[in-house]
Order: structure tokens, then sequence, then C-alpha cells
């Protein structure tokens, strides 16, 4: 993870280096619930509020239990890192009455991941805007969130409340979900009766099988939803897509697979759940390795709207299926 600002500028045809600045690490001290703002459950003790603190949850801090978020307005800045290192672990994160808005700077205050989740390897969740540290990451009304290892899986879920991570200041973001370099054998993101927008969910999916879940709430990946990119892992892995009981996942625009990588992917849409692809675009899923499989089941009420065509080109000796059964095909025009 990136914890550091390096810069290099020429003034006056001189090199000036700017010496990195790390942020200063708070840790939750042990294995147990209570409040974020009591200052006895941090190492130093002292409670991690501005954007030069990260806020973390290593070792020392594995179990299961509750984190409780102030009520009201809350601007805690500071970068937040939760790892997962064992399958007992379960941390939940509760702000059923908080409204958690960063503060709106115009100077590059922002860590690049400010929303980080790790197993024992690496990330396997984080929201990233390495590309501009600007503005307010994200705002959260009523969140509660838990991040989970039971099972050999790397898990987060979106309980409840809404997270915007789009536009918290009414000005968009074109940052991005990073899901699946999780080491574990399976990495499972799962917003539940969350609301929750983005303007990029990227999957990466190196872990053997990674299930991006829709259940009984909404995701929005305002730009686009992508499977993997060039980084992802080489070996074969298994990636579901889940949108269920009466869910909603949207996306500006899908690709799917990447020349040479096998993915086998599995899209699910059932029990009322929507699939919306509102933008007319042509959406290709190709470029995928030969043998790899793409498989559409629409069922039990579940839809997928279109904005225009739907094209498979899926590679030699791979295969696409669409199974309908009492589900829905629809296109916008």
């Amino acid at each position: 993870m990136k914890s550091k600002n390096t810069e290099l500028a020429f003034l006056s045809g001189c090199l000036s280096l700017l010496i990195p600045t790390l942020l200063s690490a708070n840790e939750w001290r042990r294995a147990e619930g209570g409040e974020f703002m009591d200052s006895a459950r941090w190492n130093p003790q002292a409670v991690p509020l501005t954007s030069a603190q990260q806020a973390i949850w290593s070792a020392a801090a594995q179990g299961e239990y509750t984190v409780l978020l102030p009520s009201g307005n809350w601007a805690n800045e500071s970068q937040v890192r939760v790892d997962i290192k064992s399958e007992s672990s379960e941390i939940k994160f509760d702000g059923s009455n908080t409204i958690w808005a960063p503060t709106t700077h115009s100077s590059a205050d922002y860590a690049g991941e400010p929303f980080a989740f790790y197993d024992l390897v690496s990330h396997y969740f984080s929201f990233e805007m390495y590309s501009d540290k600007k503005g307010a990451p994200y705002k959260f009304t009523n969140p509660v969130f838990r991040a989970s290892g039971k099972g050999g899986v790397s898990a987060l879920h979106f309980d409840s409340g809404t997270f915007n991570f789009y536009d918290p200041n009414s000005s968009a973001h074109n940052y991005d979900f990073t899901i699946g370099h999780g080491a574990n054998a399976g990495t499972l993101i799962g917003v539940h009766g969350a609301d929750v927008s983005v303007a990029n969910v990227n999957i990466r999916s190196s872990s053997s099988h990674t299930t991006l879940l829709v259940d009984d709430g909404s995701l929005d990946a305002k730009t686009k939803l992508e499977i993997p990119t060039a980084s992802g892992g080489n070996a074969r892995t298994r990636v579901d897509i889940v949108v269920t009981n009466t869910g909603t996942l949207k996306a500006g625009y899908v690709t799917l697979g990447y020349n040479g990588k096998m993915r086998d992917i599995n899209v699910k849409v059932a029990d009322k759940g929507r699939f919306e692809l509102p933008i007319p675009a042509s959406y290709k899923f190709s470029q995928q390795t030969a043998g790899s499989t793409l498989d559409w089941e629409v069922s039990n009420g579940g839809t997928v709207y279109l904005g225009h065509n739907l094209a498979f080109a899926w590679g030699d000796g791979s295969c696409a299926n669409v199974h309908l059964n009492n589900g829905n095909w629809l296109s916008y025009n």
C-alpha cells in the first residue's frame, strides 16, 4: 500500500527533493469492541482523525467484535486499513447514526488508498484515488460494514446505509474500487441492504474465486465494470457476479475478459434482481483465452436491461451461454 508522498520538482534549474512523509499509524489495541472515539482503544492513545494519520486493525486486533462509530456528523479524514489475518476474524463497523463525511480539500491531502482491506498477502479491496488526492474521498450515511476471513474467504460486506464514493461533495471522482488481490481461496464483496456508488469497479482476480454479490441493495458503477485488468493473475480463475433478492447492479460500461488470462465468468441475475447497462453502446465481451466460459443465468424474475447491443466474441474454443428461466432480457431501444 502506498503510504507516503514523494515529489520531484525542478525549481530555477535546480532539482529539489521533498523527503517522503509517512502517515502516522494508530493501531486498534486488541481484539475487542469499543468506540472509535475512545483514545484508550488506540496505540498510541490518540484517536486518528486527520488525513496524516492511519487507523489500522492489524495482528493484535484479530477477532470478532464491533467498532462503534460516533453519532451525528463526523469529518474523520484518517486512512482506514483493516487487516484480516485469521479465519476467525470478523470486524464490524457500526455507524447506524453516523454521517461520515471527510473534509473537502483543494490540495492533495488524502492517501492513495483511504479505505482499504488486506488479507495475509495484499489488499483484497481498496478504494484507490492515486491519480488525484484532492477533494473528499467519500461520504457515508448510516454506514454498517464488516470485514471477515471466515471460511478462508477474504470478505467485505456493505450491510446497510449509503456509501457514496462517486461524488461525495457534488464533484464526481473517476476512481476505482479494486477487488480481488486476495490470496485466500476466495474473495467476496457483498452489497446487502446498502446503496453503494463509485466511478469504476475493477476486479483483478488473482484469488481463485471472486464473487461480487448485490443482494437486496444497489451498486452503481457510474463509468465501468471491468474484469479483469492487465495486472490480474495469470492462473485460471473464476469470477461470479450475482444480483439477487431485488438487488440492483448498474454499470455505465462493461468489459469482461483479457487477452491471455483464463477467466471463467458467471453472471447470475435472479429473484427480481436487476443488472442494468443503460449507456447506448455495444458491450463486447471478448479477447478471452480459448477454453474459458462466459455464462449468463437470468431466472426467477431477474432482469437484464441493455442500452444497445450485446456482442459475444469470446475466442476460439470458448463458450458463451445465456440461460433464461422465467427471467427477462430487455433492451432500452
